[in-house]
């Protein structure tokens, strides 16, 4: 049966934190040992039998209106042993209202894993896009999901919990992630940043060749090219200034009502985060007072983008519907504006 932890025994499940957790899922130590006096927060620990070793923790607060395990980790140890399903099992004993923890995404087969075994023990994967904000100070955010007993989530619980974990355990505003980049027209002096963004991200997926934006003869001179009407190129930018993600709206010639969704990029840091659907929507906005449509093109080892824009609107064509010169990018769409 798991305990509430004894503060003298911190050290030992703080240790099992670290082993467990990379350090931007992780407070200080002595920001983590301070939530012991908070009166919403317990840490459970399971013992060995005669109670010399610590063999898992759960950091757990508990609201009114759910209880969130924050953390959540066994002894590497005793792993693959039966006890992280136990200590599941026994915290929803003790807790009868609905329970919720955060998970990675599944873009990997351990985090697929994770979400299995969660699944395994009561929990349903809600897929709505959520951000852990930053934990502790100079630590990053982390695009993540929630996943709950009790059944999935509607949109409007949804956001319920995520303002309540927003305001009662990262103490950050629920427009948290729209305060973490700066969207605006793109500069001069962002051109070469832009650029890249973009050849690192070709260079990513195997584009940086012919056929691709690799090749466009104008790459690095996007102040220049997005500079009247129909088009425009808007770039997201950090607290220091530093350009992190891209999107441009370009016409194309002959096709008078259609434009092109063009060269949208972001650093690996950021994806998940919301950058790119904030920077897709100002776009689209944008596209409508001079278009009907918005196509584009993209790779086909692009899986992650091909999602994104088709749980945005855009549909699947076969054919291209003109020579953009990328005829190394496989996948088309079309959005109806």
């Amino acid at each position: 049966m798991i305990n509430i932890l004894k503060t003298n025994d911190f050290d030992k499940i703080y240790k099992i934190m670290e082993d467990s957790f990379p350090v931007d899922e992780r407070r200080t130590y002595d920001e983590q040992k301070a939530l012991l006096s908070n009166p919403s927060y317990n840490i459970y620990v399971e013992e060995s039998d005669d109670f010399q070793e610590i063999q898992g923790f759960m950091a757990v607060w508990q609201f009114d209106e759910v209880a969130f395990i924050e953390h959540f980790a066994v002894d590497t140890r005793f792993r693959n042993s039966g006890i992280g399903s136990r200590m599941l099992q026994n915290i929803r004993k003790i807790i009868s209202d609905r329970i919720c923890l955060e998970v990675e995404l599944p873009h990997n087969d351990i985090a697929r894993n994770r979400i299995s075994f969660y699944e395994r023990n009561g929990f349903n994967y809600n897929n709505y896009q959520y951000v852990q904000p930053s934990i502790s100070i100079g630590r990053n955010p982390i695009p993540l999901r929630i996943m709950t007993t009790d059944g999935g989530l509607n949109s409007e619980e949804f956001s319920v919990i995520k303002n309540l974990l927003y305001d009662k355990v990262y103490n950050v505003e629920p427009d948290y992630v729209d305060s973490l980049y700066n969207i605006r027209l793109i500069e001069k002096a962002d051109d070469s940043q832009v650029e890249s963004i973009i050849r690192s991200c070709l260079i990513e997926y195997g584009g940086n060749h012919e056929g691709t934006a690799w090749a466009d003869p104008d790459l690095g001179r996007f102040s220049d090219i997005y500079n009247k009407a129909g088009n425009a190129y808007w770039v997201a930018v950090d607290d220091s200034g530093k350009v992190v993600a891209g999107v441009g709206i370009g016409e194309l010639e002959g096709l008078s009502d259609v434009c092109e969704l063009q060269k949208m990029y972001s650093i690996p840091e950021v994806r998940g985060l919301g950058v790119a659907y904030k920077l897709l929507c100002i776009a689209l906005e944008y596209a409508k007072k001079y278009y009907k449509k918005c196509y584009l093109e993209t790779l086909d080892n692009m899986i992650q983008a091909q999602r994104f824009y088709e749980k945005n609107g855009y549909e699947r064509i076969k054919e291209p519907l003109l020579d953009t010169g990328h005829f190394c990018c496989d996948v088309r769409y079309v959005k109806e504006l």
